[in-house]
């Protein structure tokens, strides 16, 4: 998380996001899924892809995705594109 929050600065010039995130706190005070998610939202970036994922050799759960944002106006993603199908 304070990778992402140190981008700040640069956020208006950033065409997409690659981060990882857990699904479950791994450490204290480690982000979580939610928090990177709303963090984010409060910066007008959406989720684009989900491309990875690590497993918890212990539970066989989904530990941590692997995913890209974009922010809201990139031409990756148009609203219009998936209501129009």
């Amino acid at each position: 998380m304070s990778v992402l929050q140190g981008s700040e600065g640069i956020l208006n010039k950033t065409d997409m996001i690659i981060a990882e995130v857990c699904l479950q706190e791994l450490f204290e005070g480690g982000a979580i899924l939610s928090d990177i998610f709303k963090w984010l939202d409060d910066r007008d970036f959406r989720i684009f892809d989900v491309f990875g994922s690590t497993i918890s050799p212990e539970h066989g759960t989904v530990w941590q995705l692997d995913i890209a944002a974009v922010p809201i106006g990139s031409g990756l993603i148009s609203r219009s594109s998936f209501l129009n199908r």
